[in-house]
């Protein structure tokens, strides 16, 4: 399936280029992914969290074709839907 964002995995360091902040960048080589300014005890965090979007977007892609296997168009298979659209830019919000 062909993706629009940077590929996978991401990771995280700290960084102080313009203040205290995260960078959230490619394993390996390539520009920083996003940065989070480090405002308040989330910062971290919130970082780990978009570190692992590529991962987490995978995962849902495979849960829902497990989830429709088993139970056809569930509240679950829903879910994992509207995250996949979100993520894609084809949902709004």
């Amino acid at each position: 399936m062909r993706t629009e964002h940077t590929p996978g995995p991401w990771t995280t360091k700290p960084t102080a280029s313009l203040g205290p902040q995260w960078a959230v960048y490619p394993e390996g080589a390539g520009p920083d992914v996003a940065i989070i300014y480090d405002h308040d005890d989330h910062t971290k965090a919130n970082a780990r969290l978009i570190a692992a979007a590529p991962e987490l977007l995978e995962a849902c892609r495979m849960a829902q074709v497990r989830l429709f296997m088993l139970d056809g168009r569930n509240e679950e298979y829903l879910q994992a839907g509207a995250a996949i659209a979100k993520a894609e830019g084809t949902h709004d919000g």
